[in-house]
């Protein structure tokens, strides 16, 4: 079952690069630096990495960042975007909502 999960805030993002990966019939998951990371969901307690996340993963589940994309960069101090937990290739919901928040700049 797929459940909907916002990530809180990203502070400070100064020239992040994000890098898609997808592979024919798998999964897409996104890796993505920033200054300080915080995300909760009702698996885990609230997460900080200043580190490179990849495929963050919490049993089967992985975050999907459908916000953002290989050419985007983060230009804003703090801003919130909406992910989803996906289990395998299932597409979430419309009820997800989970498309570009329109207070990100956007070129």
């Amino acid at each position: 079952m797929t459940e909907c999960v916002e990530v809180v805030e990203v502070e400070e993002v100064a020239d992040e690069e994000v890098e898609e990966t997808r592979e024919e019939g798998e999964e897409a998951s996104f890796q993505i630096t920033v200054a300080a990371f915080q995300f909760s969901t009702s698996n885990q307690d609230m997460v900080s990495s200043t580190r490179h996340l990849e495929e963050f993963k919490v049993a089967r589940y992985k975050i999907f960042f459908l916000l953002v994309s290989a050419d985007l960069r983060l230009q804003t101090s703090h801003y919130r975007v909406k992910a989803s937990w996906e289990m395998g290739n299932r597409i979430p919901p419309a009820a997800c909502d989970l498309h570009h928040n329109r207070s990100l700049p956007h070129k």
